[in-house]
């Protein structure tokens, strides 16, 4: 069985996820690749070009050419760049769009000698109506976000602060993604928790696709357990120091809500607090207590050193589609306290931490005052989180429903 990846950035949390997903089945002896927009072509790995008019030209006369070329062949298209460009003019929103430059995606060779092809995070890359028009393969779609149901936004509450271009654009694209979806090659869905699988299932756009529920993982060669003491001793971490671990790709991001953690913890009135921040920063928050920032952290031994060094791991994000770094953390050994985002109850039990009742700070102080008053078992806790979520137990599930596809 062959299965291609197709994502569009090398990087980020979508990604990662897909490559992991991608070296499990070839350790169970599936034969998978990515294909991506952008990125380094190396082996397992391929990078798709764009339709030839939309590439990049030195002579003057041919750029202009192509430039009228595009208007006579995709009209549409160029008018729904114009819209966006106004759209985005009125403010700077994460918007994305299903129509792009790669219509002829399903030719890539990759493309053609898989036997699934298999989605992830693809907004502004896979053209939507070419793509589900032409597709001749089975398709797989895990979704990361809200994005795949609306139209170019990726989560509902981002309508709120959005202008009327937005939310007029938005309603073509969701038209666009509409149409496609449920025209051509249906795809079966994959979603990475239980509330993501009830969004797809009221969603205009996607409920007419079949859905499974299939969590992410995490790889617990690479997420190891290693002794506190050593840890903190490396890390320059004061052994008295009670540490909160927050992860966060950029820590200002209010989704991630990181001033409530804050406030939460100053109200411990606990001078022993120590907060590290793992993620993208300008400053250092003002507070009370004391505040770490190390920055972006992409190396696993670093990383598990963080987590092992830390009390516990707080996740105090308003929205998640299945958060990673709670899996990495418990692969540690490392109780976790979080928001009950989606997912937040299917990674967490009484043995590996706690779910706060709702999203303020009175509650996510009390989570953390229940944490701190539970006995936990580093040993326990990565052992229960290795045995629901090791991606060797992930692969198993995917080659399952591949399986079923195929057979169907």
């Amino acid at each position: 069985m062959k299965v291609v990846h197709i994502c569009k950035l090398p990087d980020g949390g979508a990604t990662w996820c897909a490559m992991r997903i991608s070296a499990a089945l070839n350790d169970s002896d599936v034969e998978s690749s990515m294909l991506l927009m952008n990125g380094e072509e190396v082996d397992g790995i391929a990078v798709a070009e764009k339709d030839a008019i939309y590439k990049k030209h030195d002579n003057v006369l041919v750029r202009m050419l192509m430039k009228a070329v595009k208007f006579m062949v995709r009209p549409r298209f160029e008018y729904l760049k114009y819209l966006r460009r106004k759209a985005e003019a009125s403010g700077k929103v994460f918007f994305t769009s299903p129509v792009t430059e790669y219509t002829c995606l399903t030719e890539h060779p990759a493309i053609k000698a898989a036997d699934i092809v298999h989605l992830h995070w693809v907004s502004d890359f896979v053209d939507f109506p070419s793509f589900f028009k032409k597709i001749d393969k089975p398709v797989v779609w895990t979704i990361h976000d809200e994005n795949p149901g609306l139209g170019g936004f990726h989560y509902v509450s981002a309508k709120q602060n959005a202008g009327d271009a937005y939310l007029k654009l938005d309603k073509i694209y969701a038209g666009i993604k509409k149409k496609a979806v449920n025209s051509g090659k249906t795809p079966h869905l994959v979603a990475i928790s239980s509330e993501m699988r009830d969004f797809f299932l009221s969603n205009e756009i996607l409920r007419n696709c079949p859905v499974t529920l299939i969590h992410n993982g995490v790889e617990g060669k690479l997420y190891k357990m290693l002794d506190k003491e050593e840890c903190r001793e490396k890390l320059g971490i004061p052994l008295k120091k009670k540490v909160f671990l927050f992860s966060s790709f950029a820590i200002e991001d209010k989704r991630k809500g990181l001033s409530l953690l804050i406030e939460a913890l100053e109200r411990l009135n606990d001078s022993s607090v120590m907060l590290i921040c793992l993620g993208g920063y300008n400053e250092i928050p003002k507070s009370s207590i004391e505040i770490r920032c190390v920055g972006l952290v992409s190396d696993k031994d670093l990383l598990s050193r963080y987590y092992s060094a830390a009390d516990y791991f707080v996740l105090s994000s308003f929205q998640e589609g299945f958060a990673q770094t709670p899996l990495e953390a418990m692969a540690c050994g490392t109780p976790v306290v979080a928001f009950p985002c989606s997912g937040a109850s299917e990674q967490i039990n009484t043995v590996t931490g706690v779910v706060c009742e709702d999203f303020t700070v009175n509650a996510l102080q009390a989570g953390i005052r229940q944490a701190m008053g539970t006995a936990y078992s580093s040993g326990t806790i990565r052992a229960d989180v290795l045995r629901r979520f090791d991606y060797g137990i992930i692969a198993k599930q995917y080659i399952r429903l591949y399986k079923e596809i195929l057979k169907s």
